[in-house]
């Protein structure tokens, strides 16, 4: 469909929590829920993508878990 398979494998990130929760109201994402993370150099690779805040990251062997809180 014209999108880079790389970015079809990433995880998608918004820097706006209202952008992301707007995605919940689309049946695809319906029963998602919104995570919190805070990421640092070794956690991954980010590229912004899309919209205005979606971002799409490479999530590294190093990123832990217990940096996610529910937003």
């Amino acid at each position: 469909n014209g999108v880079d398979e790389c970015v079809l494998h990433a995880v998608s990130l918004f820097s706006v929590l209202g952008d992301a929760q707007k995605r919940l109201k689309l049946p695809k994402f319906r029963k998602q829920i919104v995570v919190k993370v805070t990421l640092t150099p070794k956690d991954g690779v980010i590229k912004k993508t899309f919209g205005t805040s979606h971002h799409s990251w490479w999530r590294s062997t190093k990123f832990e878990y217990v940096q996610v809180t529910i937003a």
